[in-house]
């Protein structure tokens, strides 16, 4: 189990003007205001990613009385353009997410989604997770031999998830039978914590 330490926020700023420049300077402006304020909140620079930006025309389609066919078409004008800055913010004080995602929406952005959570370095867990379910998988291997009156030989073979590894030895052995265990499935997690889990099957050579 592994505790949410990380809350993220996609926040997209776009902003309207009769040319490109004009767009570009607001959307300047508004994006400085957030950066600032981001600032405020101790957030820093490497924890603020831009996704995408660029501007856009604005198009206007005009109505066309038809009375032939097929129907003449009309250009579309342009009638402006939308300067566009979407950016990913990581809020590591994650009790304060809420509060950040109100504090954009007071400059006026509208479009904001999260906070979603998740954990900084998930790898870290998914290597204690796979141990905890090779630790897991051997020991049942061993109460199932102790059944079965057989004895545990090399590991034949192992995967993770359905994915395989294969397993070199400087010998080759000969099977004469196999035994997989797999990972008992990780419980139910309350609400703000996240489940790691590593499914892993074990084959050994019996004895």
């Amino acid at each position: 189990l592994a505790v949410s330490d990380i809350a993220s926020l996609y926040v997209t700023l776009t902003k309207d003007g009769a040319t490109t420049k004009e767009a570009q300077n607001l959307l300047n402006e508004q994006v400085s205001k957030t950066l600032e304020y981001l600032k405020t909140q101790k957030i820093e620079d490497k924890d603020i990613k831009s996704e995408y930006g660029g501007v856009n025309p604005k198009y206007s389609y005009e109505t066309v009385n038809c009375f032939t066919y097929p129907c003449p078409q009309r250009d579309p004008k342009i009638t402006g353009y939308t300067a566009t800055q979407s950016i990913t913010v990581k809020v590591r004080a994650v009790d304060t997410a809420n509060e950040v995602r109100t504090g954009l929406a007071n400059l006026g952005i509208t479009n904001i989604s999260g906070p979603t959570f998740s954990i900084d370095n998930e790898d870290a867990m998914n290597a204690e997770a796979r141990s905890k379910a090779i630790d897991d998988a051997r020991e049942k291997a061993k109460v199932l031999s102790r059944q079965l009156h057989v004895r545990l030989g090399k590991i034949a073979s192992f995967s993770e998830n359905g994915v395989g590894y294969p397993m070199m030895y400087a010998e080759k052995s000969m099977m004469a039978g196999d035994m997989a265990v797999a990972s008992a499935p990780a419980p139910e997690l309350p609400k703000g914590e996240n489940k790691i889990t590593s499914n892993v099957t074990i084959t050994y050579e019996i004895r």
